[in-house]
């Protein structure tokens, strides 16, 4: 092997290595990030539950907040790039420079996850978001029920868990039977 081509392939191994500790450490930000930010507009968190779906079998909910308006069941997508999404569309794209992929559209399996929540939660408004990572781009137009961590939290105020307001308050009855209608994996 050639010294020049030595070089070429240690450089390359290099730029691998370095791409891949800028992806793991984004990742790994978002990651602690998140909870704590969702911990500040939420007086109680259930997450990594399953729940019984309304028809048959069961469903897994990545995160379910009692906010102050009621509960609010959470996805997360970590993604980067330019995603291209619509409520009718069934897959959604990311491009990010050469790389592309695609995903099924996340909405389906949110609502079925917020029909879940109704389903035990009887008297409670439930809502269901999205949350984008600030990576994602929409360019065509930001679907139903999508939103990044930063529009999320403007949403929301910043709360107290140990002194919830009465309306919070009448909510924790129904509340704690949705913890227990959970199911840990």
């Amino acid at each position: 092997m050639s010294p020049g081509v030595i070089v070429a392939v240690g450089l390359g191994g290099l730029v691998a290595v370095i791409v891949a500790i800028v992806i793991w450490r984004r990742r790994r930000r978002w990651q602690g990030t998140l909870p704590r930010q969702l911990a500040a507009i939420s007086y109680a968190q259930l997450s990594g539950i399953v729940l019984p779906k309304a028809d048959e079998g069961f469903i897994h909910l990545d995160l379910v907040l009692l906010v102050a308006g009621g509960v609010l069941v959470v996805d997360t997508k970590d993604v980067a790039g330019a995603v291209f999404g619509s409520d009718r569309m069934q897959s959604w794209t990311v491009i990010d420079g050469q790389r592309r992929f695609t995903f099924p559209n996340p909405q389906e399996a949110l609502y079925d996850r917020v029909a879940a929540v109704r389903q035990v939660l009887r008297s409670v408004p439930v809502d269901g978001k999205l949350i984008f990572t600030s990576g994602a781009r929409f360019e065509k137009g930001i679907p139903a029920g999508v939103v990044t961590i930063d529009q999320l939290l403007a949403q929301y105020e910043t709360v107290d868990p140990r002194s919830p307001p009465p309306a919070v308050r009448a909510f924790m009855a129904e509340w704690e039977a949705l913890a227990r209608a959970a199911v840990r994996p």
